[in-house]
């Protein structure tokens, strides 16, 4: 009896340990988590928010009675000096929860579950994804404790009390005096007027003489190719004189092409900002593991040799079946071969079609895909 009392108190033990373990590691955890940055929006100028109220409402696309808004307020977030995110909040999830939670929890099973964010406000102003879409989570129980990177835009307020196209708060945020039309004065004297650089995104109170990558961030399709562009801003050098440098990857998971050429590992290769412009250089993905990689550039305007990263995001838009795409553009869904596209349909529900009214610019339909090439 005593020995076999030893080993129900010794297994009893083992699992309260294991329990305890589990609660470490945040598996036992009931939430989702959501991260990410906000960014102001005005022009061709963003800013990052740390401050302000965010609020988000989840509906259950099974059950739109299921339908929870959560809030949280905006601060610095991450590791690292610069705190890079705006924002981390916490979504309570319940084992189907009886009706009198559901507002309370975002109710789940052992079936995956769609939950669409409906509604998304910063301080009472509607905020959108970067691409203008709203997003769809499954979320399951397996879900617990998992993480959702989410950035935001969202609108900056219009008002121009001087009525010289620069809107107050960023002339606030600079420390310009709104109440001044001072739109053509150049406040950093680098050959940029203030309303130039309020169009370009750029600072104007730090001169633009030294070129700079204003490029933080490019997105490319899982298992797919885009355009390599990037923005650098000097005031006093044209595009043809800046000089940037790309080198192909060392592991494979994407590949860098300059004319339809790739780089190979570890080679590199020069262009001008002009060639990136007129869209010579593309970023093709290959590795489906990797969502997330940093891009190695250096840039010259004939001076100092910069060097930098861009942070490369992998957009993938039918990680299970295509229906939480933020757009959705079917290549079956075209002409015969040989005809000019005019308009091709947005199936995902987001109302985006895309559409090249000016026939000499229309790309034309090659099998099952679009020809860019002209």
């Amino acid at each position: 009896m005593k020995a076999s009392f030893l080993r129900v108190l010794f297994l009893l033990s083992s699992v309260l340990c294991a329990a305890s373990s589990l609660r470490a590691e945040g598996f036992t955890d009931s939430h989702v988590h959501f991260y990410g940055e906000v960014r102001q929006m005005s022009g061709a100028h963003t800013v990052r928010l740390q401050a302000g109220t965010l609020e988000m409402t989840f509906v259950n696309q099974l059950n739109p009675s299921n339908r929870v808004s959560l809030q949280t307020e905006l601060r610095p977030i991450g590791s690292g000096a610069t705190q890079p995110y705006s924002y981390a909040l916490k979504v309570p999830l319940a084992y189907l929860p009886e009706a009198p939670r559901l507002e309370d929890f975002l109710a789940i099973g052992a079936a995956t579950t769609d939950f669409k964010l409906t509604d998304i406000r910063i301080d009472g102003v509607p905020a959108t994804l970067p691409d203008g879409s709203r997003e769809f989570y499954g979320l399951s129980f397996a879900s617990r404790s998992l993480q959702y990177r989410l950035d935001l835009l969202v609108a900056a307020d219009s008002s121009d009390t001087d009525g010289d196209g620069l809107p107050d708060w960023w002339e606030d945020y600079y420390g310009l005096n709104a109440a001044l039309a001072d739109a053509q004065l150049d406040a950093d004297a680098d050959g940029w007027s203030n309303l130039d650089e309020f169009q370009r995104g750029s600072n104007p109170i730090d001169s633009n003489r030294t070129p700079e990558l204003a490029s933080g961030q490019v997105l490319v399709p899982e298992s797919g190719e885009a355009g390599l562009y990037l923005e650098i801003l000097d005031s006093d050098s044209p595009a043809e004189a800046l000089q940037l440098t790309l080198t192909g990857a060392d592991d494979g998971s994407y590949q860098i092409r300059i004319d339809g050429d790739a780089l190979a590992a570890g080679t590199s290769r020069t262009v001008s900002l002009a060639d990136l412009r007129a869209g010579r250089a593309t970023l093709a993905h290959f590795d489906r593991d990797v969502t997330e990689f940093q891009l190695p550039v250096t840039w010259s305007d004939g001076g100092d040799v910069l060097a930098g990263q861009v942070q490369v995001r992998v957009l993938r838009p039918s990680r299970v079946d295509g229906h939480d795409a933020a757009l959705w553009l079917d290549g079956h869904d075209l002409g015969a071969a040989g005809e000019p596209i005019s308009l091709w349909a947005d199936r995902s529900g987001n109302a985006r079609s895309a559409s090249q009214p000016l026939l000499d610019y229309q790309p034309g339909v090659e099998g099952a895909s679009a020809d860019f090439s002209r």
